[in-house]
């Protein structure tokens, strides 16, 4: 009986530590005047009980369901994060030791930015190596190397939502512009 108590324990961590669950919950607790979360519910259809399961963690929202919130909801942080889940791209940089504002985003992603520069001249040193020489320390450097940048770029995309959030911009729309340009 431990072990399925175990288990069970285990699954229900599992679940409330959902990167999209976490951003629904956001996204209804930023709900414009006059809509309400069973408006939201409405719109998928589905009740306000699941609503309330998906946000807390207790259900796995499948793509079906986020595509149709995320477009009611015109909600970047969600948006970004039902994709996040889709598509395996990097997830927002969630440090609790940090203030969520602007000025912690901005100091943050420096940092991020600061430590992956001071390392990067070592990595470079140790990939371009020829495979055959590379030894188990190259191997580490690049392992760390590459961590650190996508930690920063994590730090990047945090800061450049809190940004667009802070101005007012819609993400999305500067995202599907920039893909329009550049051919993406």
């Amino acid at each position: 009986m431990a072990n399925k108590i175990e288990y069970f324990d285990e699954r229900v961590i599992a679940m409330q530590e959902r990167k999209e669950a976490k951003q629904l919950d956001l996204a209804l607790g930023r709900l414009p005047k006059g809509i309400k979360r069973g408006d939201v519910a409405n719109s998928i259809p589905a009740d306000r009980a699941a609503i309330s399961r998906w946000s807390k963690g207790q259900r796995r929202m499948n793509h079906d369901v986020m595509k149709p919130i995320a477009k009611f909801l015109r909600d970047t942080f969600f948006t970004y994060s039902a994709s996040r889940a889709d598509y395996g791209t990097l997830s927002f940089k969630d440090d609790k030791r940090l203030k969520p504002d602007l000025f912690a985003s901005i100091v943050d992603q420096q940092q991020q930015e600061h430590e992956r520069i001071e390392k990067q001249q070592i990595a470079y040193q140790s990939m371009i190596k020829s495979d055959q020489y590379r030894t188990s320390k190259d191997e580490r450097i690049i392992d760390n190397y590459l961590n650190e940048y996508a930690e920063e770029m994590s730090s990047e995309l945090t800061n450049f939502f809190i940004e667009c959030d802070y101005t007012g911009r819609d993400a999305m729309d500067i995202f599907n512009k920039v893909n329009e340009e550049i051919g993406g």
